[in-house]
Formats: C-alpha cells, sequence, structure tokens
C-alpha cells in the first residue's frame, strides 16, 4: 500500500482499524479517530483516547476535550479548524499509559494520518506524544517552543489538557502556552534547533519511516 492509494482520512481509519497489530483493540469498544481534514494544517496528537472517547468513537470528547476547545477558542480557532488524534487509537485498560510496543502498532496508522494531511505544524500534547518526534527532550522543558524536525514539520510541544483539569497552575500554563501558539502561527515565534547528536541520528529516519511504514503492509 501506498499512501496515494488512500482517498480520504475515512479510507485509511478504515483500513487501519482491520490492519493493525494494537493488543489494545482486544479489550477496546472501539477505534478512536477524525475523518474531517482540517484546512489549516494543524494537527494535535494526544496520548491515547479515555473512557468517554472509547464509547464514542471520537478524540477528546471527555472534559480534557472540553478544555482543549476552550483554549482554542481563546485564539480565535474552532475544534472543526483544526486535526485532533492519538499515539494509540484505542483506549488503556484503566486509562494507564500506553505501552511501547502499543504505540509502536499504530505507527503506520498515524503515520499514514501525517502523510495525507500534510501538516504544517504538529502539537504533541504530552510526553508520550512529544517523545514519538523528538524522544529525549522532556515536556517540561519544551512547552510552548517550536522546535525544527527531519520531516520539515514544526513541533510545538505542549502539556496535555487532561494534567491541566486538577492543576490550576499547568492550566495557567496550557493558556500561556497556546497564546505562544498563536504568535507562531502568526510568523512571530522562530523554531528552536534542538542540537544533539544522538537526538539528531534518531530523527534522520523519521521522514523515511513515515514512507517506509506504508511500504511494509
Amino acid at each position: 500500500m501506498k499512501i496515494e492509494d488512500f482517498k480520504s482520512l475515512k479510507e485509511i481509519h478504515e483500513y487501519f482499524a482491520v490492519h493493525n497489530r494494537c493488543i489494545l483493540k482486544r479489550s477496546a469498544t472501539q477505534p478512536v479517530y477524525e475523518t474531517q481534514k482540517p484546512k489549516s494544517g494543524i494537527v494535535f496528537i494526544g496520548e491515547a483516547p479515555g473512557l468517554n472517547e472509547d464509547k464514542e468513537g471520537k478524540p477528546f470528547v471527555g472534559a480534557a476535550g472540553k478544555l482543549l476547545d476552550q483554549l482554542l477558542s481563546n485564539i480565535g480557532y474552532k475544534r472543526e479548524d483544526v486535526y485532533v488524534t492519538n499515539v494509540v487509537k484505542y483506549r488503556p485498560p484503566n486509562n494507564r499509559d500506553p505501552l511501547p510496543e502499543e504505540k509502536d502498532a499504530c505507527r503506520t496508522w498515524v503515520n499514514a494520518e501525517l502523510l495525507h494531511i500534510k501538516p504544517k505544524v504538529i502539537i504533541p500534547l504530552g510526553k508520550h506524544a512529544l517523545e514519538r518526534f523528538i524522544p529525549d527532550l522532556k515536556i517540561s522543558l519544551a512547552h510552548g517552543q517550536a522546535y525544527e524536525h527531519s520531516t520539515g514539520i514544526p513541533i510545538f510541544a505542549m502539556y496535555h489538557p487532561a494534567v491541566a483539569l486538577y492543576n490550576p497552575t499547568l492550566k495557567s500554563t496550557l493558556k500561556k502556552d497556546f497564546e505562544r501558539l498563536k504568535n507562531f502561527l502568526d510568523g512571530k515565534i522562530q523554531i528552536q534547533k534542538f542540537e544533539s547528536e544522538e537526538i539528531d541520528t534518531t530523527l534522520s529516519t523519521e521522514k523515511q519511516n513515515l514512507v517506509d511504514d506504508l511500504l511494509k503492509l
């Protein structure tokens, strides 16, 4: 399969809902995904679906999703203006962190989404999403900043909205980081380079992986 074989996000999701090896689907109700391609090119990537997402089959529909909608509204965007997805497509039992093998099993699925959407910026929400693109960069240091990536797509790191639900300090931080995101989108914040030989070696394979993973199907 090649990305050109898929005519829509719906086709991509229907294909990978069948052709994936993620063991989380054994316990989950259904895969969780969006089907509308955003005109803005803005992509948010979270960690994993929760209980509400598992029931509805849509990402970020619970309390964290409502906070995300509020934060987007603060900077002049609506949910339909952006694309929201997760590192894994199925809810982990008891909302635990996704395991490395579970994230790896959904890697090609996420890659296909990104290849189809052609994002102008990727916004990882939380450590699991951030390490998907910049493995050794800590979210506590990276949040609110835009970083270069070897795919040519800027990575703008943020905390996950879920961690801010019961932490007023982090909620305030998220609000400020969304303001910084708006400034970045308006060209007022420059992209940072993340200098590390180890990281650079890791990221140098990422662009090819986006293609190679599909060709292995």
